[in-house]
């Protein structure tokens, strides 16, 4: 399609006819040009929950080809689908999304922070994202960190004392997999807390040689 016949389909996403509209809709998903997703933006705001749903599939089809900033105006939306779109869109792209994520990693629903957790998790700042989601209130965004690239022997180490069975035992799978010891310390409290260590064999663990 031409410059000027895309701008012009693109304009008719404003139109009062909503007959026009949907045309135009239909129009722009058959060309498949990402520059499209321009004249989608304003249509997040509309009463009509049909027209939402397309802004929405128009930004997960075009928003990877377009950048990432193209998240923004999703991750920051006052609508809870629209954040939700941009966090489940962050492994989609090949640019770093560290400032987006960390938009979102705030965010009050849970979906929104724990994709965004993953995205960090998944960046170039992962050891420092490691280190700080340790703390987390969500106990899944912690089993992410100890899990993590970032993560290190320090942090599954601390891991295995987490106050949730799930974090600990992924602490413990980190700690086998990565062929670190164990304490006896560290051995017992999971004896005593009857933690799911299957399908880990305690004949992969090296336990530290007493002095």
């Amino acid at each position: 399609m031409a410059r000027g016949g895309l701008d012009s389909e693109i304009a008719r996403l404003k139109h009062r006819d909503v007959r026009q509209r949907r045309r135009a809709i239909r129009v722009l998903f058959d060309t498949d040009m990402p520059r499209a997703l321009e004249g989608f933006v304003p249509l997040l705001n509309d009463k009509d929950a049909w027209f939402r749903s397309k802004a929405l599939e128009a930004h997960r089809k075009w928003a990877p080809k377009q950048g990432v900033e193209s998240l923004r105006i999703l991750a920051t939306h006052s609508w809870l689908d629209a954040r939700r779109c941009a966090a489940n869109l962050l492994g989609d792209f090949s640019q770093d999304t560290t400032e987006i994520a960390l938009l979102l990693i705030e965010d009050d629903d849970l979906t929104c922070a724990r994709k965004a957790a993953e995205a960090l998790l998944r960046g170039k700042d992962a050891a420092e994202f490691a280190g700080t989601f340790q703390t987390h209130t969500d106990s899944a965004i912690r089993r992410l960190a100890v899990l993590s690239k970032g993560a290190n022997a320090e942090h599954r180490a601390a891991a295995l004392h987490d106050g949730n069975q799930g974090v600990c035992e992924a602490a413990l799978q980190a700690v086998v997999d990565n062929g670190e010891s164990l304490s006896e310390d560290s051995m017992k409290e999971m004896l005593i807390r009857g933690l799911n260590t299957a399908p880990v064999s305690y004949t992969h663990l090296t336990l530290p040689t007493k002095a």
